[in-house]
């Protein structure tokens, strides 16, 4: 290698590493904020235990992300908010980093960039920064599911491989972090299958693709039959799979959220139907896998198990691997020629700009300002202790009652049915945004009336803006 294209690996290299830090301060500071409705009712299932084995014997509930629920009831010790969200913080930074690994696994001379694109593209994405600093088992079932797809597209499937065990283990964490990695399976199958059936012909190809996949298949359905299958579901939006599915697109391509729905239709289909085209004309067998993964087992598993409870994050998989498509057409663009080159830092800089405005957003406001709330309504109150009600008694009660002990005043919350005239001095209305805000003047069920006194807000995907009314005397 010559003394020019050294230089220049040394450069993309330390570009690369620069970016990786980059992402990593980005999601630790994001985990600077407080915790949220799902987090703290995690952490309430957790104090029930008398041991982790209850995680996956008593907490049959929907809430229960078996692998992160273990980290905190590990963690549960220490008592603190942001040590809770250390294990999905590492899982975030793996995620680039094992996103980094799958472009360098390309080969060829343009591996440089497609390294350094994919490190800037899952960077700085939005939903992955946001998951990636969240007590969830989303990141964690990205990044073990990530690691299960390095190794297989690394070692290429051979048959009998020493690496399929590594793969294997790796599938059953993220199965464990959360159901959601299914979808990794059923792509790594379809990959698999193209790959081991064209290169092995059909009987070899099978066995190689049985002995790929056949032990996770046989742990996820022993997960779903033995845990998943009749777990208790808290609830959300009924609004079906639409809604969610153009909000988590536009969370994803960096598009405002009032993007018509067509607009964002077109622009998420482009890129993967470039993506998967420019891995098609290398013959890549890869297509299989993001195809399956991003559009097809999403589709198969909405006809099998049919819903109307859809959030954004349930389709963080598929937008995972739509980033690694970007990613990878970004590059090819860039080795075309001026005009595409030109396209494709015009792309990347509109991805930059919309995901960067909404971190910019979780850095400022985070999942909801609790805290700050309630510290408001203790400063505001002359008496030695202070009531709060509200407009839902489990998601707030759980908040208020997690951060209350943290105030010099006791704060008590006041259940609806134990309610008492003239009602608790405060009252907070909650709202996940996008809901149109509470009138500035409310009244309860006993004619107690209610201003708006102050109102706190939250950055997309988790949790409330809060609303705080202080009664009339």
């Amino acid at each position: 290698m010559d003394a020019t294209a050294s230089g220049d690996g040394r450069s993309l290299r330390i570009a690369v590493a620069a970016v990786v830090a980059c992402s990593a301060v980005l999601r630790l500071a994001a985990t600077w904020n407080d915790l949220w409705l799902d987090e703290i009712w995690s952490l309430t299932l957790v104090n029930t235990l008398h041991s982790p084995l209850g995680i996956v014997t008593e907490l049959r509930h929907d809430n229960n992300h078996v692998l992160n629920t273990l980290a905190l009831y590990c963690l549960r010790p220490l008592g603190s908010d942001w040590a809770y969200r250390l294990p999905a913080w590492v899982a975030g930074v793996a995620t680039v980093l094992l996103g980094i690994r799958l472009a360098a696994l390309e080969g060829d001379p343009h591996a440089g960039g497609r390294r350094l694109l994919a490190a800037i593209v899952l960077g700085g994405s939005y939903p992955l920064v946001h998951y990636g600093s969240e007590a969830r088992g989303y990141a964690l079932s990205i990044a073990f599911g990530l690691a299960a797809v390095a190794i297989a597209f690394g070692d290429g499937v051979t048959p009998r491989s020493r690496r399929a065990p590594l793969a294997w283990i790796a599938l059953t964490l993220a199965f464990l972090a959360h159901a959601l990695a299914l979808h990794f399976l059923v792509a790594l199958a379809a990959w698999t299958a193209v790959r081991a059936l064209r290169r092995d012909g059909i009987a070899r190809g099978l066995v190689t693709v049985v002995w790929w996949l056949g032990v996770p298949t046989v742990a996820f359905a022993v997960f779903y039959v033995g845990f998943l299958h009749g777990v208790t579901v808290g609830g959300g939006p009924r609004e079906g799979a639409l809604p969610p599915l153009l909000r988590a697109i536009a969370t994803t391509t960096g598009l405002p959220f009032d993007t018509p729905p067509g607009v964002l239709a077109v622009v998420a289909g482009a890129v993967l139907a470039a993506g998967v085209g420019d891995l098609l004309r290398r013959r890549a067998d890869a297509w299989a896998f993001y195809l399956t993964g991003i559009v097809g087992s999403p589709l198969l598993l909405g006809i099998l198990q049919p819903t109307n409870l859809y959030a954004e994050r349930y389709f963080l998989v598929s937008a995972t691997l739509w980033l690694l498509v970007f990613a990878q057409l970004l590059t090819a663009l860039w080795t075309r020629g001026i005009v595409p080159r030109i396209l494709a830092a015009a792309m990347l800089a509109a991805f930059l700009a919309g995901n960067g405005a909404r971190i910019a957003w979780l850095l400022r406001d985070g999942r909801g300002a609790y805290q700050e709330a309630l510290a408001y309504m203790v400063r505001h109150t002359p008496d030695d202790a202070l009531a709060v009600g509200s407009d839902h008694d489990f998601r707030n009660r759980l908040v208020i009652e997690y951060f209350a002990p943290r105030f010099p005043k006791p704060i008590r919350y006041v259940r609806v049915n134990e309610l008492t005239a003239p009602g608790p001095r405060w009252y907070v209305a909650h709202r996940a945004l996008g809901e149109a805000p509470p009138p500035p003047a409310l009244t309860d069920r006993l004619g107690t009336r209610y201003r708006l006194e102050t109102e706190y807000p939250t950055a997309p995907l988790s949790g409330f803006r809060w609303f705080v009314f202080q009664r009339v005397e």
